[in-house]
């Protein structure tokens, strides 16, 4: 895997915040390296697609507890 994947994947999904995204981060590494050539660009943005979801979700609910 090059470096600059590695690098694109870290930012997606940022393993320095807790355990479990470290663990997750290893996982997509491995998937990575396994999918043909033509499916990786897809699964690189399928995973920054999801994480902008989850990170959404989690402002939204941290804004509603905050005025609660």
């Amino acid at each position: 895997m090059r470096n600059t994947i590695a690098k694109q994947l870290r930012a997606i999904i940022r393993p320095e915040k807790n355990p479990v995204n470290k663990r997750v981060y290893r996982r997509a590494k491995k998937q990575y390296s396994k999918l043909p050539e033509h499916a990786r660009r897809d699964y690189i943005q399928g995973l920054r697609e999801f994480y902008e979801q989850v990170e959404s979700k989690q402002r939204r609910e941290s804004v509603v507890e905050e005025q609660s």
